[in-house]
């Protein structure tokens, strides 16, 4: 440990306990801190409501014991902010000029982050929703207008409320703009401690991996504790110090591992499918789509919404339905029913969109992915497919910036007196750094769970995959429904060129060279070398809008990591010293 850390010693204390405050137990983080003001907001029917919304929606049907809800984790970032902020103020308040009320503010939007959190969390927003082609509505937004009813309690003491320009404070720091203005702000760092839009790096997610990857039996190596304690604020941003570069990479290689492991897990994504089916078909009688539209009505919603489906006319036994409110009560009951009887969809197949596409590209081939282009692939007379019967998902998983390395958006320091700053790339800490951040995948399942039915939409999946991913493009498993003919099995043989005609779109103009100075890795080479480019014998070559366009090699950028590596120490220590 250096031995200029005891300067900041004072920030990295915890705070005595006061009269005050509120302490509770915590499974994740042990002892939690509350302050008056975030206790009587946790008073509140608007509050509370969060107990009766699961944290990870349905996944408890997958991991057993995922049933936390949004109010333990709220309370954690919570806990979280408040211990985060009241760091930087006690060690860093004179050179900020930042007051107690600032750490109050950040503390409170910790605590109400989440309130406007519909039925089974992201499961309502991201599918029913988007099913029900509901584009303007985000769950950040109902926060901010549930907190806005919190305010009116008349339970809340005078005292202790914020007023009018600290409440605005409040919202932004739930969801905060991106703009180069809002940016600039020498208050800037408040703002990244619930929701960092900069970098991702925010005790939000200091949180849910913790507590999710615990309550679903997965070890993760990220310590938040230890982030914020190698933290100080440099010009009007959260820094970190130098030897954190790795931690903090584990942070996002964490969120990688859950997103893969447990928030978009196959036969999750299954469950999350047939809910929002059957909340779709019960919305003629429940009309969710309009309670969305005002924060009272909205409270109403909440995980007892399938228990209200599924015994409606045992609790409204003298309410008539309509033809059609009868129709979509039995319909989604009989899917319900489906789903206690273990009756599931059924997931077909995936394949992973190449890395090296271009978006055009990608988006070309995402707006082709629908049941009537699988349904046209299938050339057999085995099985009869219905459109209606097919679910196609394009499934993300990345580092939390899409396509881009979160890690290069993070300042760091050398020693705590610092003055100076600066983002370190991965050239300069590691060559076994992946140079690839998102990988995206095209998922196919079926409503209807039929074998016959499940073993055609396999083949016209693979045949589809062919024609716009081209012949080598593995699926993600060779056959799960059955032995396939020999020409639906993916031709798996490197060094074959890709011809004319096999990457997106199935026609136009393509470009395709074999033995020509750039070259691409294969998927599952993305981390490669340029030696196994030139080995793997081929160009992928893409479709342009324009009609002429060469996909740009991933290889030409990976090279960079055999230049010579600078030492960070050295560099920020003479930065300091002209600063000085």
């Amino acid at each position: 440990m250096d031995d200029d850390f005891s300067l900041s010693q004072l920030a990295v204390m915890p705070r005595l306990p006061d009269a005050t405050s509120k302490f509770i137990q915590d499974s994740v983080h042990k002892i939690c801190r509350f302050s008056p003001l975030c206790v009587k907001v946790m008073d509140t029917r608007e509050w509370q409501r969060l107990r009766s919304l699961r944290q990870l929606g349905l996944t408890n049907y997958i991991y057993p014991c995922a049933v936390h809800t949004r109010a333990e984790h709220s309370m954690g970032v919570c806990s979280l902010a408040n211990e985060f902020a009241d760091r930087i103020y006690r060690g860093q308040r004179a050179e900020l000029g930042m007051t107690e009320m600032d750490v109050e503010c950040v503390s409170l939007a910790g605590l109400c982050h989440d309130l406007g959190h519909g039925p089974f969390s992201h499961v309502f927003e991201y599918e029913f929703l988007k099913k029900m082609n509901i584009t303007d509505w985000v769950h950040e937004d109902m926060s901010c207008q549930i907190l806005d009813l919190i305010m009116e309690n008349p339970r809340i003491p005078d005292n202790l409320l914020p007023d009018e320009v600290d409440r605005r404070r409040i919202k932004t720091m739930i969801d905060p703009p991106t703009d180069a203005a809002f940016s600039s702000r020498p208050d800037r760092y408040l703002y990244d401690i619930v929701a960092n839009h900069h970098n991702s790096i925010d005790v939000d997610k200091f949180d849910y991996l913790k507590r999710d990857s615990m309550l679903c039996g997965i070890k993760i190596g990220f310590d938040a504790k230890r982030a914020m304690i190698f933290s100080k604020v440099i010009g009007n941003e959260i820094c970190f110090k130098s030897s954190e570069y790795m931690p903090l990479l584990e942070l996002f290689r964490s969120r990688e591992r859950m997103h893969r492991q447990v928030y978009t897990h196959k036969k999750t994504k299954i469950i999350e499918f047939m809910v929002s089916d059957a909340m779709f078909e019960a919305n003629a009688r429940f009309r969710f789509d309009e309670k969305i539209r005002s924060a009272k009505t909205f409270l109403s919603l909440d995980d007892s919404i399938m228990n209200r489906i599924q015994f409606f006319h045992e609790f409204h036994d003298r309410e008539t339905l309509d033809d059609r409110e009868q129709r979509g009560m039995d319909s989604a009951q009989a899917i319900l029913k489906r789903l206690h009887d273990r009756d599931m969809y059924q997931f077909i197949n995936a394949a992973q969109i190449p890395h090296y596409l271009p978006s055009e590209a990608v988006d070309q081939i995402i707006r082709m992915f629908t049941s009537t282009e699988i349904m046209s692939c299938y050339s057999g007379n085995g099985a009869s497919l219905n459109a209606e019967d097919i679910i196609t998902s394009v499934n993300k998983i990345n580092f939390s910036m899409n396509d881009k390395n979160p890690m290069e958006y993070v300042k760091f320091f050398t020693r705590f007196t610092d003055t100076y700053s600066r983002p370190v790339s991965s050239e300069e800490t590691s060559e076994m750094l992946t140079p690839v951040f998102q990988e995206r995948s095209l998922r196919l399942y079926s409503r209807n769970g039929d074998l016959e039915v499940c073993r055609a939409l396999e083949e016209a999946f693979q045949s589809w995959i062919r024609r716009h991913l081209g012949p080598n493009r593995p699926m993600e498993t060779p056959r799960r429904f059955g032995q396939m003919g020999a020409d639906s099995r993916p031709n798996h043989s490197n060094g074959l060129p890709l011809q004319e005609n096999s990457l997106p779109g199935g026609s136009g103009k393509y470009v395709s060279k074999v033995g020509s100075g750039h070259r691409l890795t294969f998927a599952e080479g993305r981390r490669g070398s340029e030696e196994h480019a030139q080995n793997s014998g081929f160009e992928a070559a893409t479709k342009c809008v324009d009609g002429d366009f060469r996909c740009p090699s991933p290889v030409e950028s990976h090279s960079s990591l055999f230049k010579r590596k600078r030492s960070l120490n050295v560099e920020l220590d003479e930065a300091n010293e002209g600063a000085a």
